[in-house]
């Protein structure tokens, strides 16, 4: 790897200093006494000496650190038959009970929903990727004519990177999607909440929906 060749080189070139610097010191200590001109000449090759033995140290512990990692990874990529790759793959996305109304403005009634979903593997262990974010809210109460009671699209990758929770307890996307307005949600009434992810990484889209019952908005 680069950084181990560099680091090789580096050592070469600090040992190829030490006949320079005795050189170099014996022309300017040449008014000093002969002892005074060799100590000091012992003391920087020392010195030296030891600098070059710790960065061959440093450079031993980073090999055996690289070797560590590609053995790891070739075991992952055997692991199955399949490519390393395949170990990681994204399998679906889960919407979390988590999901629900939510107040946004402090006055009675739900605002919106607050949607929580995780993208998982095929084990269902969560994994954190980069994708597009579509969540549609509709109320399902009219057969064949669905109303859109809410939306958000999230596609730009700071944005993406914003709405990630990945801290202690938590590893989900939280997208928070008001009403529309004069959307004359009805207290307790059921709201369908369809959730589309795509997976920039493979370009397949994976969707969920679940259902919610929440706090009527004052109004129509």
């Amino acid at each position: 790897m680069v950084f181990r060749d560099s680091f090789h080189c580096v050592v070469s070139r600090l040992c190829g200093v030490f006949g320079l610097v005795s050189g170099v010191l014996v022309v300017l200590l040449a008014g000093c006494t002969p002892d005074a001109a060799s100590i000091q000449i012992q003391e920087e090759n020392r010195r030296l000496q030891i600098r070059a033995i710790e960065l061959e140290e440093l450079l031993a512990v980073r090999d055996a650190r690289v070797a560590d990692v590609e053995r790891r990874m070739e075991n992952l990529s055997a692991e199955g038959g399949g490519p390393l790759r395949q170990v990681f793959k994204l399998d679906g996305i889960e919407i979390l009970d988590f999901t629900g109304g939510v107040n946004l403005d402090g006055e009675p009634g739900d605002d919106g929903v607050s949607v929580y979903f995780q993208p998982v593997d095929r084990d269902g262990d969560v994994l954190k990727r980069g994708g597009e974010i579509h969540v549609k809210l509709l109320d399902n109460s009219a057969i064949g004519s669905p109303r859109v009671l809410g939306e958000a699209v999230i596609n730009d990758p700071e944005q993406i990177r914003r709405v990630w929770y990945g801290k202690f307890w938590t590893n989900h996307f939280k997208v928070t999607v008001p009403f529309h307005p004069n959307a004359g949600v009805a207290p307790g009434q059921e709201v369908d909440v369809y959730v589309s992810f795509l997976d920039r990484a493979t370009g397949r889209d994976f969707t969920a929906r679940t259902a919610v019952r929440v706090r009527g908005v004052l109004g129509e």
